[in-house]
């Protein structure tokens, strides 16, 4: 899929896809040096930044990771083909302010011994991510078990770390209200709201942070003025939901956004930048926002923050991760119940057969709860990959037509114990399809593997470019 990616947007904005010779060094921001990096590794990427004549080699990889300038389809506005309008991205051309500096962002929103630990991009958790997250899950100190309320009695789940502040001057585009009936934590019953807050940050990017609350109250009364777009709705965990768009609410640097609300593990933090996908997802615009045009966001900020913010990640702590993991022609990556690209949201509904979010070798099938295959309840269920064979491979490395068989799976909270082994395999095309069930009798064994009867279908599009 990477090859395909970056020749057709090579074709598709051709005038800014570098020529193979160059007569000075490439200058490489932080979002095309992440993205390479994710791509090609590091070594690879320097050699690129110090050369003084790209390789075709080279020229291709840098095209699959420079922005594009092309592309942009006459059926929504002269908005490039992968973005499909949300409340939190009214358009993908670039804001003003452009940016003008490689780190716009100066200011870390919350102490850094506030932080436990913090999850990679790519994380599941079916229930509510059944599908790899563009976002970071912030954990701050557990206070499960010690007896620790809030001011009404409730039982806190973590440190609600107060203030979370603004890391730059930056601009409230839209905000999101949540207010939940139940705590799925502590399975209390009572009601509290959180807070989604999605900033501009410069040019093409954004920032948005989640499971807030106690927000300025002003912000609060923005949200009532004629111009703003309106919408409420059911959305996860059976929370009531409403999106506002169209603020245009200036918050200086070091200003108090809000606290972490102490209802989950902590708060999120996520970036996107609308100047292109995500490279690793297919079909970006099933999806919307940072689900298609998710960025890793500390390569936005200081060196000394993104330094110290990746000591604290769990697993991996040389790079942010990623959310795309789609390989064409092969298993890996998201796959959506048939016929509901248009419901890509409802997260678990779907599946996703990807890499451990802590790129530790491990693999992971993240079920949705929702997915409906008879022989495989939702969950995660975890494995290590061998190095050979149809037993246990590496999603990457199952191509079309060929039956896998997965067991030995490490013991989760979230696994099934009905399941001991997971049939899959896929078909290539337009529209590729995954095989998939489940088992309980016993282990994979020697192979060759057969697919089992009432096995559930689920498809993705390879489409790639407008």
């Amino acid at each position: 899929m990477r090859k395909l990616l970056g020749a057709l947007i090579a074709a598709a904005a051709i005038s800014s896809a570098l020529p193979v010779s160059h007569t000075s060094a490439v200058a490489l921001d932080a979002s095309t040096r992440s993205c390479l990096e994710r791509l090609i590794g590091k070594s690879a990427t320097n050699s690129i930044a110090k050369a003084k004549k790209l390789t075709a080699t080279q020229t291709r990889n840098l095209a699959k990771c420079k922005p594009a300038t092309g592309g942009s389809s006459a059926s929504t506005g002269g908005e490039p083909w992968y973005w499909s309008m949300n409340w939190d991205t009214p358009t993908a051309k670039p804001r003003s302010p452009l940016c003008a500096e490689q780190f716009p962002l100066k200011v870390n929103p919350a102490p850094i011994e506030s932080y436990t630990s913090l999850n990679r991009l790519g994380y599941t958790q079916p229930g509510a991510h059944a599908m790899p997250v563009p976002h970071h899950n912030i954990s701050t100190r557990d206070l499960r078990g010690t007896g620790s309320v809030d001011e009404n009695g409730r039982l806190l789940v973590s440190e609600r770390v107060d203030p979370i502040v603004s890391p730059a001057n930056l601009t409230i585009i839209s905000m999101a209200r949540n207010v939940y009936g139940r705590n799925v934590t502590t399975n209390e019953t009572y009601s509290y709201e959180e807070w989604m807050i999605a900033m501009h940050v410069c040019g093409t990017k954004y920032v948005v942070f989640n499971h807030i609350d106690n927000i300025p109250a002003t912000w609060v009364k923005a949200t009532e003025a004629s111009s703003v777009r309106k919408e409420c709705n059911n959305g996860q965990d059976n929370a009531s939901v409403c999106m506002y768009s169209n603020l245009n609410i200036a918050v200086k640097q070091g200003d108090r956004i809000g606290r972490a609300s102490g209802r989950s593990a902590g708060w999120d933090i996520g970036g996107w930048d609308t100047s292109r996908p995500t490279p690793g997802v297919m079909d970006p615009a099933k999806y919307t926002g940072r689900w298609a045009m998710g960025a890793c966001v500390w390569d936005w900020f200081t060196p000394s923050i993104k330094d110290q913010v990746f000591q604290k990640f769990v697993g991996d702590k040389t790079s942010c991760g990623t959310h795309g993991h789609d390989i064409a022609n092969s298993l890996s990556g998201v796959w959506l119940a048939v016929g509901k690209r248009n419901q890509a949201f409802i997260e678990d509904m779907h599946v996703a057969l990807i890499p451990s979010y802590t790129n530790d070798g491990t693999y992971r099938f993240s079920i949705g709860y929702s997915s409906n295959i008879p022989s495989l309840p939702g969950g995660i269920y975890d494995y290590t990959s061998e190095a050979s064979g149809l037993r246990n491979p590496k999603f990457g490395a199952v191509t079309p037509g060929q039956v896998a068989c997965f067991d030995t799976f490490a013991p989760n909270s979230r696994m099934s114990a009905s399941v001991t082994r997971i049939y899959a395999s896929m078909t290539a095309g337009s529209i590729e399809k995954l095989t998939i069930a489940g088992d309980g009798g016993g282990t994979c064994g020697a192979g060759p593997y057969t697919m089992p009867s009432g096995a559930t279908t689920f498809e993705r599009s390879t489409k790639v470019s407008g």
